[in-house]
């Protein structure tokens, strides 16, 4: 059996049995990560269902430069100016 045709079955089998994704996953010992990807590639979809991104706008009326603080899970906050290449190049660090 090919690796498609085994994570088609697995999300066959994800879709009956009424658990999430990381409960079947680890019932499996598939991979969360592996299992989304697959869902994706199953379903024809190119980018991840939902994200934690945020678009960050400038103020139009003020045009005011502002400060981003991001903060990570991990607790580590970055504080950063207007320097959206930067900020760029820190969120694909992580």
């Amino acid at each position: 059996m090919t690796k498609e045709r085994e994570m088609q079955k697995h999300y066959a089998d994800y879709l009956k049995s009424g658990q999430s994704k990381n409960e079947f996953s680890r019932n499996k010992g598939i991979n969360v990560h592996t299992f989304r990807y697959w869902e994706r590639k199953i379903n024809g979809t190119k980018e991840p269902v939902a994200t934690n991104f945020v678009e960050i706008l400038k103020d139009p009326i003020s045009g005011a430069k502002s400060i981003i603080e991001l903060e990570y899970p991990n607790g580590v906050k970055l504080r950063i100016g207007h320097d959206y290449e930067a900020i760029r190049s820190l969120i694909r660090l992580f």
